[in-house]
């Protein structure tokens, strides 16, 4: 989950386990957990979501590898940083990303870009997080359309290092934190529609249109991505409770690690 954290939200916006334990509601960040995982159908998933099967999210779109393969100690993959379309004006969010965690609990460790419309214009960012603190951007590595990167997360006793290389630049950063409460139960290779939070609650956020991000190369604890238990996740919006409501991004199969997420709705 990327996690902003701002200064006002509307009191309509849903309680987020990440968003309570946040730092400050006055701090800026982002963040990238999941606000409610849905089967289609079926009732909330918020902290256990099913396994091996297709499941809806309010922000995230892509694949996840549950706990059958796990504990997970790598997550991998490679995308080309869409151009996004802010055309219509609106605020828009949108990232890309790889992590470990955070599907079944709310440890989460990730690393990706991010890519937002305000006024028109679009800003294109790199970033590392370790729920439930929020994003932590790093210039060192420049993030525009059309750069290919690759994204990795690894753990070991407790200890996560975070990756990101702009495989066109050259630049790279890699961040180790500790985070002993991940157990690593899940490896995310993930689309995903921003959350802005307050201490007490998360939005998420219009999806910016990205067209389509093609990942490749997927892989948790070393073994491609298809070749391990997982769910497929779509983001949708609108649906209430019990699921459904309209596609924002929809992923197409998998094939050997490699996939790809098409916009659908902002």
């Amino acid at each position: 989950m990327n996690r902003r954290i701002v200064a006002l939200l509307s009191t309509g916006a849903a309680i987020s386990m990440a968003a309570m334990l946040a730092p400050s509601a006055s701090a800026s960040a982002t963040s990238h957990a999941p606000t409610g995982v849905l089967r289609p159908g079926g009732l909330i998933h918020l902290l256990a979501p099913p396994h091996g099967g297709a499941s809806t999210s309010t922000n995230w779109a892509g694949y996840v590898n549950t706990a059958g393969g796990g504990p997970y100690t790598q997550s991998s993959a490679s995308f080309v940083q869409p151009a996004i379309n802010c055309s219509s004006g609106k605020a828009t969010y949108s990232s890309f990303w790889v992590g470990i965690g955070g599907y079944t609990t709310s440890q989460l460790d990730q690393t990706g870009t991010e890519a937002d419309c305000s006024g028109g214009n679009a800003t294109y960012k790199a970033w590392w997080e370790v729920l439930p603190a929020g994003e932590t951007l790093d210039p060192s590595v420049s993030v525009h359309p059309g750069d290919s990167f690759t994204a990795t997360v690894t753990g070991s006793g407790g200890v996560y290092t975070m990756t990101l290389r702009n495989n066109t630049t050259g630049q790279q950063f890699s961040h180790s934190q500790t985070d002993s409460a991940n157990t690593g139960q899940s490896a995310e290779v993930i689309a995903e529609a921003t959350s802005l939070c307050t201490i007490l609650a998360c939005r998420v956020q219009p999806l910016s249109n990205f067209g389509t991000v093609n990942f490749t190369n997927g892989t948790a604890n070393g073994v491609p991505i298809a070749n391990k238990p997982n769910d497929v996740v779509t983001m949708a919006g609108g649906g209430g409770l019990f699921g459904g409501g309209t596609v924002k991004a929809q992923p197409s199969s998998l094939s050997g690690g490699n996939f790809s997420v098409t916009w659908k709705h902002t």
